[in-house]
């Protein structure tokens, strides 16, 4: 539900944030928080990776034979990001409630080259051709929205949530053999989880979890990606996942997890040259030390 392909963008806000606790008395303690401020995209590589994953994912539309793209002449700026969260930790005890949301929006302009071979004549003879474009991307956040619950009672702990967006996306491109209209669209996605973990010691616990993900609750099967001559499974991602925790001591720990996979919304095609699979597995296993 936090996808860590936006995470450096979105822990890097320069601006200002008041945050406090107000005690409710009976009613327990309110933790808020808000921010406004805006993001330096001109450093994060994260935008590059965006605009080359979108650029490959145009590939299969133009029907070139061993198709290529180079992106260049990358500007972004964010014209402002704010936001707020309110985190009750309520009266029953181990029971926490959380609301959060931000709004932003940017312009991205960017280069695109485009090559490969097509066939033409009676004879087909592939013809390498190459083609240059511009694209001025206006990407407003109307909103994201965050629902959390967790709670804990001895060594069980249950943790849900839910995330619903709406992002309202103008693009521009020149360049193009053919006039392109100025295009604006709306995508609306959503995603959730469940989450049930166990500590029967100070060693050992175990958890597992169930989450899913849309990139747009308006097209869950995928229509529009298949359109653009993409497989459906890239408009969603359904995960079942168990892990294992072993604290070796107070500075070691290591953990195995797996996870089992259906789409592959967000997943990137760079990652991927040899394609995409609908189902999948995930193996991890990760050691942590800290003083």
């Amino acid at each position: 539900i936090y996808p860590l392909s936006t995470r450096d963008l979105s822990n890097t806000v320069q601006g200002f944030d008041v945050y406090g606790t107000v005690d409710l008395g009976g009613g327990g303690e309110l933790d808020y928080e808000t921010w406004v401020g805006t993001v330096d995209l001109d450093d994060s590589y994260l935008i590059e990776r965006f605009i080359t994953e979108a650029s490959y994912a145009a590939l299969p539309a133009l029907g070139l034979e061993q198709p290529d793209v180079t992106v260049s002449d990358i500007q972004a700026t964010m014209d402002y990001l704010w936001g707020g969260a309110l985190d009750w930790r309520t009266p029953l005890q181990g029971l926490r409630l959380k609301v959060s949301g931000n709004s932003s929006e940017a312009n991205v302009s960017n280069a695109a080259t485009y090559s490969g071979f097509v066939r033409q004549g009676p004879a087909p003879v592939p013809v390498p051709v190459t083609l240059t474009t511009r694209t001025e991307t206006n990407y407003k956040q109307d909103y994201v929205m965050f629902y959390s619950v967790e709670y804990r009672r001895g060594g069980l702990r249950l943790a849900g949530e839910h995330y619903a967006a709406k992002n309202t996306i103008t693009i521009a491109t020149t360049g193009l053999p053919f006039p392109a209209p100025t295009t604006t669209f709306t995508e609306e996605p959503i995603s959730c989880y469940g989450q049930v973990a166990y500590r029967f010691n100070r060693t050992w616990e175990v958890s597992g979890y169930y989450s899913y993900m849309y990139l747009d609750k308006n097209d869950k099967d995928g229509d529009r990606f298949v359109a653009q001559g993409q497989p459906a499974h890239r408009s969603w991602l359904k995960q079942w996942t168990f892990t294992g925790r072993a604290d070796i001591n107070r500075h070691w720990l290591v953990k195995a997890e797996v996870s089992f996979m259906n789409g592959t919304a967000g997943v990137g095609l760079l990652d991927n040259p040899d394609g995409l699979t609908e189902d999948w597995k995930l193996f991890a296993l990760q050691t942590v030390v800290h003083f």
